[in-house]
């Protein structure tokens, strides 16, 4: 079953052609990993699925809906999450305040039933807490549920940050390099965590990743990306042996 489909999808900014003509699917429950040089084009196509951008041309369809122009947070109610490459926690909040934001922008409560503490907002915080210390368990935080978020080392801020797009009930995670700044003990835990949350939860994952380890090991397919256009698509083992994208990315392995 495809998830998500985008059809020859552009954007333009100016006379720059970030992205043009593209066109992918992403089957529901695998691992895809879009790679290619800085300046690919590659975070301007989480920009576009998940409604930071509309495109200039194309369509983008998600569960078979045409989700094309749908703001950010409509998409996060049909069950678009997303990570970014800088972490964007609210640092200042301990772990499980964090958490628990994340999980109260599906599971609101009304004005009034903030101000007189009615038993639909008791029921909904109680919930939120409990969900919130079942990912942060899931993660191996909660024993720092009190920390400040930006009191954690950075492998574990990365950590907080899945937990909290998790939070948001996803159906699809689009994960933009988490790999970034870690060393090799991080990455190869990272890349069990991911392989853990897809299994776990039965989550479809989106990833933009530099760090060629940790996509050849994890993805089922592979799209390649050079100044805004697929050049490539596959199996990781055809993607290490495809003399378009040696030449323009790997070089030699």
């Amino acid at each position: 079953m495809n998830l998500l489909e985008l059809k020859n999808v552009s954007k333009y900014f100016g006379g720059i052609k970030a992205v043009n003509n593209l066109s992918f699917i992403v089957k529901k429950g695998e691992i895809l990993s879009i790679i290619g040089p800085n300046g690919a084009g590659k975070t301007t196509v989480f920009n576009l699925i998940s409604g930071f951008y509309i495109p200039n041309e194309g369509k983008i369809f998600f569960n078979s809906q045409d989700i094309t122009g749908f703001k950010s947070h409509k998409l996060s109610r049909l069950g678009i999450g997303r990570t970014f490459q800088n972490l964007r926690l609210f640092k200042n909040l301990t772990v499980l305040e964090n958490v628990i934001v994340a999980f109260l922008s599906k599971h609101e409560y009304g004005i009034i039933d903030s101000v007189f503490r009615t038993r639909k907002y008791a029921e909904i915080t109680k919930k939120a807490k409990e969900s919130a210390r079942g990912f942060l368990d899931f993660f191996g935080l909660l024993n720092k549920e009190h920390f400040y978020a930006g009191n954690l080392p950075y492998g574990e801020q990365r950590k907080l940050e899945l937990a909290r797009a998790l939070a948001t009930e996803p159906k699809i995670l689009l994960i933009d390099e988490p790999a970034a700044g870690m060393n090799l003990t991080e990455i190869n835990d990272l890349m069990e965590t991911l392989k853990k949350i897809r299994n776990t939860f039965d989550i479809t994952i989106l990833l933009i990743e530099h760090q060629m380890e940790l996509v050849m090991n994890i993805s089922e397919r592979i799209i390649v990306m050079d100044f805004g256009e697929k050049i490539a698509e596959g199996t990781p083992k055809e993607i290490k042996s495809n003399p378009k994208v040696i030449e323009a990315y790997l070089g030699a392995l």
